[in-house]
């Protein structure tokens, strides 16, 4: 599907009987073809819009897609996990992420626009070329939310560098996004 939409993935080797080609920390992994591009070195205006460009490529083409998502623990910004991984902080701590989450879960339950998500699209889970995202890998994050959840996440990572101008970011970010959408960013997002 997204290969389809113009969002380059891995196409991994198909290997017999299931077998792979290695493991590390109990993680399966297999080959692929080359993949042009390499991990960016710098954050860019120009960058940040084709990350957005490439969020709104995923959530069209992945509209259709939510049967296949199931729940897992690596979806991190799925509140239900988020709230058995506090219960391992301090009283203080749980006490203050759970308000938090209880907020959140009411943004989140408000109606916002919904798709399949990415659920961590950052420079390291890309390859970049010329300011252009070229492959994105790491989908096992995925999962059926409000996609405003993408765009954010998108935004701290190229806003942790610290060397683009916050404003600006969100613009370039949003203006990618809406270029390819087909539903843009709503005032509420």
């Amino acid at each position: 599907l997204l290969n389809s939409a113009g969002v380059t993935t891995p196409m991994y080797a198909t290997l017999q009987n299931g077998d792979v080609v290695g493991t590390v920390d109990a993680f399966n992994f297999t080959i692929s073809p080359y993949i042009p591009g390499e991990q960016q070195s710098r954050p860019t205006l120009a960058l940040a819009q084709s990350f957005g460009e490439t969020l709104a490529k995923i959530h069209v083409a992945l509209q259709s897609a939510k049967s296949l998502v199931t729940s897992n623990p690596a979806q991190w910004l799925d509140v239900a996990n988020a709230r058995h991984e506090i219960t391992r902080c301090s009283d203080e701590l749980r006490t203050e992420l759970t308000t938090r989450l209880d907020k959140a879960q009411s943004i989140l339950s408000s109606g916002l626009p919904v798709s399949v998500i990415h659920g961590d699209l950052f420079p390291e889970n890309t390859f970049t070329a010329n300011d252009e995202l070229t492959v994105v890998f790491d989908l096992e994050t995925a999962q059926y939310t409000c996609r405003l959840l993408d765009v954010a996440r998108t935004y701290v990572s190229f806003a942790f560098d610290k060397r683009l101008d916050p404003a600006a970011l969100q613009s370039a970010l949003f203006e990618g996004y809406n270029e390819a959408a087909s539903l843009k960013l709503t005032p509420d997002e």
